[in-house]
């Protein structure tokens, strides 16, 4: 039966996407002013099925309750980390020389995670799924 004057027919030229999940990406936002890092982060990471990077180029930021956020202790002070954690955005510290006592004070900021900033990619893409899998409260160090 063909269709009526009325239907709705396909475009030849209509582009037909690939299936996709219901369920939505993961937002992880790239906050650092260092270039190099950010791209690198960006171009290793992006292609990640399940997660979205975002370069964030203010420093107001973006990030909103549930997202992800990977910065540097430069670009993003304990101070602004208590701020982001308290909004419900999982903050993950890129330390270029890990401290301990850095770590504490992150930890009890709300950080998600603070990991030493490595070339090694899989153990950091391990931990941003770990970090964006999580309800928020897992790995810091604020109670619910």
């Amino acid at each position: 039966m063909a269709p009526g004057p009325g239907a709705i027919r396909p475009s030849p030229r209509a582009v037909h996407l690939p299936h996709t999940s219901l369920v939505p990406k993961k937002t992880v936002h790239v906050a650092t002013g260092n270039a190099a890092l950010r791209r690198g982060l960006l171009a290793q990471f992006g292609q990640q099925p399940d997660l979205f990077f975002v370069p964030e180029a203010s420093r107001d930021g973006l990030a909103a309750e549930g997202d992800v956020l990977i910065s540097t202790p430069m670009d993003c002070p304990v101070e602004r980390c208590a701020a982001l954690a308290e909004k419900g955005v999982r903050v993950m510290i890129l330390a270029p020389v890990p401290r301990d006592r850095e770590r504490h004070t992150y930890s009890q900021a709300g950080a998600a995670a603070y990991l030493p900033m490595s070339v090694e990619h899989g153990h950091l893409l391990q931990e941003v799924e770990r970090v964006a899998a999580s309800s928020g409260h897992e790995g810091n160090g604020r109670q619910p």
